[in-house]
């Protein structure tokens, strides 16, 4: 039997100031079994019971003074005690990695900043729904697959770096919640389609690995870190690599290339426009005013444009087209 005594250090004043307690407990790989075996020990702070086979953790109710706790790489599968009133109020930074955790619950912990859950079984990120303090965030290797949360959810707005390496997450809908993050870790993932870095665009993110996803091609051809910069220039650092000045006239670039291919179609749009016009309305063509007035509210698409060409003329460009 573990005697937790041998493994309890410093002493400092209790917090109502009256006794002189021991604060620290660091007990690692020593086959502890029962999270009891501190119960006793209210007025710890800093406990370390890393790499034993704690599976019971319901006696964190037991440490309403604990600041940092660490149980990482033990046997817990369960943590609802910390949706209780109560329950590591004080707690500023909590490691549950590397053990069998699938439902974080809700945890309160209303002064946690720095929460680690990597290595464990977790589906998604529901579990940090209150925890309004919380800075940092560890969910790698996991099982999460969406990053969509409640509506009403606070936790994921205040993190400022949030690790979600190494899950099975396709859709990047929901990180827009994120809206404080820094740092973003998304490497190891299952991103596809460069269609999904649109939900990157309004976070104020300047550090982002997408390293091994699907929409990470060649090295030395990359696309994602020219569409990235369109997107969200303010953009620092990407897969590890600071961004260059010539990434960033890359990006440049690009957008002008765009714009010119926007107004070349767009132009060939009104001229058919004009087509029409002339075979369908004569008048309307020859009244220039009238004619830009008609086609300033059709919008830049042809599905727009048929659309209105329809509910004006019952007809559009591609029965006009089938007539020809």
């Amino acid at each position: 039997m573990v005697q937790i005594a041998d493994y309890c250090s410093k002493f400092s004043r209790s917090a109502d100031g009256q006794h002189f307690v021991q604060v620290n407990v660091h007990c690692v790989g020593e086959n502890v079994k029962e999270l009891d075996v501190i119960s006793h020990l209210q007025h710890a702070r800093y406990i370390n019971l890393t790499e034993n086979r704690i599976k019971n953790v319901t006696a964190l109710a037991n440490l309403p003074h604990a600041l940092e706790v660490s149980l990482a790489s033990n046997e817990i599968e369960e943590v609802e005690v910390l949706g209780q009133e109560g329950v590591l109020v004080h707690c500023v930074t909590l490691d549950l990695s590397n053990n069998d955790i699938a439902d974080l619950g809700t945890p309160l912990l209303p002064k946690c900043q720095v929460l680690n859950m990597s290595s464990n079984q977790l589906a998604s990120l529901d579990g940090i729904a209150v925890m309004g303090c919380l800075k940092e965030a560890d969910f790698s290797s996991n099982r999460i697959t969406t990053l969509e949360v409640a509506a009403d959810s606070v936790g994921l707005g205040t993190v400022e770096v949030l690790n979600l390496s190494n899950n099975r997450i396709a859709s990047l809908a929901g990180i827009a919640k994120a809206t404080s993050v820094k740092t973003l870790n998304l490497s190891q993932n299952q991103v596809a389609t460069m269609g999904e870095l649109k939900h990157l665009a309004t976070l104020s993110v300047t550090d982002v690995d997408l390293r091994d996803n699907p929409i990470i091609e060649e090295p030395g051809a990359d696309p994602v870190r020219t569409e990235l910069l369109i997107l969200n220039p303010g953009i620092t650092k990407m897969n590890g690599e600071e961004i260059t000045e010539d990434d960033r006239e890359a990006a440049k670039t690009e957008i002008q290339a765009r714009e010119e291919a926007r107004l070349a179609a767009l132009q060939e749009l009104k001229e058919k426009v004009l087509a029409f016009v002339e075979k369908h309305d004569p008048g309307l063509k020859e009244d220039e005013l009238s004619f830009n007035q008609f086609w300033s509210g059709m919008g830049e698409t042809e599905e727009s444009v048929n659309f209105h060409l329809k509910l004006k003329y019952g007809k559009d460009l591609t029965t006009t087209h089938a007539e020809e």
